[in-house]
């Protein structure tokens, strides 16, 4: 799956259609997580009735001001939280729209399935861009700073405390040790991680890629008894159709004609009366004029509904290879003897 992601982010791959519509994809997807997790934060702001001081987007960052001392200590855990649950959220929606579209449309486009896997992984990740970005910009101990020292609200003050530093500060101020409030961010972005990785899981199981790996996962655990593997010359109902058809209007050199006979039989084992295997043999003979035949094709409809068209390899490992001989006319009308069991053939036969 990473490789999937990067793997048109190469150097030698800048001059081509893909390189760019990755690169816009990741780009877009930064900025929708960033944009999504503030909008959760301001949302359940106004929700609670904390007044706002200010609502700035920015290219990376959005600065979102309001007074600490106004909430309570629940709804500023709640606030560390809100913004990456609500990724996790939109990640989930996504998760159900790719499964809905994919079987609306039969195959969700594969640029929609890297977009939402780009979305998931920057999800993932969301705390820990969050908190790099805030280092950057410094958004940590703003009371620190000169312009802020005197009114957090000013818009002279361009720092506002990031969403790992807020426990912490509030620790700070009510019990003179930030080292609790640490505590706490950890174990919220602890579990808020496990959420989206557990959304990004399903996501990449059930819808990433109308469902490519979850078809991986069930050819590795799944029993033999699940899987339907068809045989090496196993060929539809239709196509058979369409052969005998040629075969009638088939006219060639001379006169000579391709004649189809259709042959019946059960094959029982008489140390077994439980055994019983009823297959149809369906044969394409070339006919001569004189009256010679010479075997085209022939085929054979298996006691499992599966019809094959026979050649050597089949015909050697055939459990009714005798029989199937018998109707080709290869051996005589005596007793069918198959690998030392004792064969009877009850033999209805048509030809056209």
């Amino acid at each position: 799956l990473i490789e999937e992601l990067w793997e048109d982010l190469t150097w030698e791959e800048v001059k081509t259609v893909e390189f760019w519509v990755t690169l816009s994809i990741f780009a877009s997807c930064f900025w929708l997580r960033m944009y999504f997790h503030y909008m959760a934060e301001w949302l359940f702001l106004r929700a609670s009735g904390i007044p706002l001081f200010s609502f700035d987007i920015e290219g990376w960052l959005v600065i979102i001001k309001y007074t600490s001392s106004n909430i309570t200590d629940w709804q500023e855990i709640a606030l560390v939280a809100v913004g990456h649950l609500a990724n996790s959220l939109i990640l989930s929606v996504c998760t159900v729209a790719a499964i809905a579209l994919s079987f609306a449309l039969d195959a969700l486009p594969s640029t929609a399935s890297k977009f939402c896997l780009a979305f998931g992984f920057l999800t993932l990740l969301d705390p820990v861009l969050i908190l790099v970005v805030d280092l950057f910009k410094g958004n940590y101990d703003c009371l620190s700073k000169t312009e802020c020292r005197y009114d957090y609200t000013s818009p002279s003050c361009a720092c506002v405390t990031g969403d790992a530093f807020k426990l912490w500060s509030r620790m700070s101020r009510i019990e003179a040790s930030g080292v609790t409030g640490a505590f706490y961010t950890f174990v919220i972005y602890v579990f808020t991680t496990m959420i989206a990785a557990a959304v990004l899981y399903h996501y990449v199981l059930l819808a990433h890629q109308n469902g490519r790996m979850l078809d991986n996962v069930k050819r590795i655990h799944a029993e033999d008894s699940e899987f339907f593997v068809p045989d090496d010359n196993e060929l539809a109902l239709g196509n058979l159709r369409n052969i005998l058809s040629r075969a009638k209007r088939w006219r060639g050199p001379g006169g000579t004609v391709r004649k189809i006979s259709v042959n019946v039989f059960t094959v029982k084992d008489s140390s077994d009366s439980t055994f019983e295997q009823k297959m149809t043999h369906i044969a394409i003979h070339t006919v001569e004029v004189d009256g010679e035949r010479t075997l085209f094709r022939h085929f054979l409809r298996l006691p499992n509904g599966s019809i094959v068209e026979v050649d050597d390899n089949i015909g050697e490992n055939f459990s009714g290879q005798l029989a199937l001989e018998k109707l080709l006319g290869k051996v005589g009308r005596d007793e069918v003897v198959v690998e030392g069991e004792e064969t009877l053939l009850t033999n209805t036969a048509s030809t056209e």
